[in-house]
């Protein structure tokens, strides 16, 4: 089962390096599975301070950065809670990419 996950997650091979489909199916499923604590951040490692209190902690921004910069943390302060979810979008995302080329060196991709 290792080498099958290795070879679904070369950006080189992904589906191709599989004979049958149903053995793609399960190294996707498998790798998803063990992303999905990947995906989850420790409950210490989440920023303690909403985006309204760090705003306010920021003094060294002038009035008009500090308003973009305040409402764009507000708008990006979604939190992504579900790691299943978060892991299934991981993966999908890695699928969906086209396949580099075999000489291409998958460490830099």
């Amino acid at each position: 089962m290792l080498m099958a996950r290795a070879t679904f997650l070369d950006p080189r091979l992904k589906n191709n390096g599989f004979v049958t489909r149903s053995g793609y199916a399960n190294v996707k499923e498998s790798v998803t599975l063990r992303s999905r604590p990947l995906s989850a951040a420790p409950v210490d490692a989440l920023p303690t301070a909403m985006p309204e209190q760090r705003c306010a902690e920021t003094s060294d921004m002038d009035d008009d950065d500090e308003l973009l910069w305040c409402d764009f943390d507000r708008s990006a302060a979604v939190e992504d809670r579900n790691p299943q979810a978060s892991a299934i979008s991981l993966v999908r995302q890695f699928v969906e990419e086209p396949n580099i080329g075999w000489r291409d060196n998958p460490l830099v991709w």
